[in-house]
């Protein structure tokens, strides 16, 4: 198999950067439009290139046997497989995608938090982050309210809806996750999840 397809297929479902650059000259207009298109170009190719090979390579019931003997390919594929069913699941239930199921649940974690906290503890960027609480805030699930104590900064709260859309979706996010671990004894997901928080730091 060749390595770079491996090497694709192993990648997790994140956006390559996009970088915008802007000058303060007459010709601004034009230099930012060429920039940014070749930037979200090469933005689109790479996800699509990713889409095809993650499909590939998650579509079967079991992971190709060549690569299964790579633990972090393994993490990797089982990934995969529950985020796209997890996201399924979330969109017709909900009509969320998972970033904005991340965000609603950071902001109820604490309720009043800043744009940048969400986005950190939802693993958000930050252009992204203002277009999701957006949508969020059109829908009526979430609000953007002075900051008590810095004028600089919003407070994002959830509202009535945004809570109990919320509270669905976590429901929903529980019978994925049974679903998915549908194979494991529960004294095996315990261990599954002692480990991958002693992997990941979780309880540093």
């Amino acid at each position: 198999m060749n390595f770079w397809f491996i090497a694709l297929v192993a990648l997790p479902a994140v956006a390559m950067p996009t970088t915008v650059r802007t000058t303060h000259t007459r010709t601004t207009g034009r230099r930012w439009r060429r920039i940014q298109r070749v930037s979200c170009s090469t933005h689109r190719l790479y996800h699509k290139g990713f889409w095809y090979c993650e499909t590939l390579m998650i579509d079967s019931d079991r992971p190709p046997a060549a690569l299964a003997r790579y633990t972090g390919f393994l993490m990797t594929w089982a990934s995969a497989r529950s985020r796209r069913r997890f996201a399924e699941v979330l969109e017709a239930g909900c009509g969320l995608h998972p970033r904005e199921f991340g965000t609603l649940s950071v902001i109820a974690n604490e309720p009043g938090v800043t744009q940048h906290v969400i986005g950190e503890g939802a693993g958000i960027d930050p252009s992204t982050m203002v277009a999701a609480l957006d949508e969020l805030e059109r829908r009526g699930l979430a609000e953007r309210r002075p900051h008590p104590s810095d004028r600089r900064k919003r407070a994002v709260y959830l509202t009535a809806e945004g809570e109990r859309t919320l509270a669905r979706a976590a429901g929903l996010a529980r019978d994925v996750g049974e679903e998915f671990l549908t194979r494991l004894t529960p004294s095996e997901r315990e261990e599954l999840n002692r480990l991958l928080r002693k992997l990941t730091g979780a309880d540093d």
